[in-house]
C-alpha cells in the first residue's frame, strides 16, 4: 500500500506540473525510521498476547528473562532512527526546496544508499 500511496502522489505531482497558472504542489514523504511513541500504543494492544506468551513460560527467572529482551528489543528498534524535530525540519526544507520526494533516513538506511537503490532501479527499467 506504500508504493501505492507513492505511485498516486507521483500522478498527482505531474498533473499539477502540467495544468497552468496552479500554485499547489504535492509532496510524498517516506519518512523511515522515526522516534516516536507510536508503538506504544501497538504494545498495549499486543500485551495480551505477549502476556499469554510469557505466562506459558513456568520458570519466574527465565520468564523475567524473556519479558527484557522484549523491552530491549523495543528500545533498540528506536536506535539511530531520526527523531520527529529532525523529520519535520527535512519535511520543511524540502517542501521550501521544492522537492517532491522527501526521504528520510536513519543509520540503517543512510540517504546515499537510498538513493542508489532508487537509481539501479530506474536503470532497470530503462533497459528492460
Amino acid at each position: 500500500s506504500k508504493a501505492g500511496a507513492v505511485l498516486v502522489m507521483e500522478a498527482l505531482h505531474y498533473e499539477l506540473r502540467r495544468t497552468e497558472g496552479c500554485r499547489v504542489a504535492a509532496h510524498v514523504l517516506c519518512p523511515g525510521r522515526v522516534d516516536t511513541n507510536m508503538l506504544v500504543g501497538l504494545d498495549e494492544n499486543r500485551r495480551p498476547h505477549y502476556a499469554a506468551e510469557l505466562h506459558r513460560i513456568a520458570d519466574p527467572q527465565e520468564r523475567a528473562q524473556k519479558e527484557a529482551e522484549l523491552q530491549r528489543a523495543m528500545r533498540k528498534s528506536a536506535d539511530g532512527a531520526m527523531t520527529p524535530s529532525e523529520m519535520a525540519a527535512l519535511l520543511l526544507e524540502s517542501v521550501e526546496a521544492g522537492r517532491f520526494y522527501v526521504l528520510g533516513y536513519d543509520d540503517q538506511q543512510p540517504l546515499a544508499w537510498l538513493k542508489a537503490l532508487a537509481r539501479l532501479r530506474a536503470e532497470d527499467i530503462v533497459h528492460e
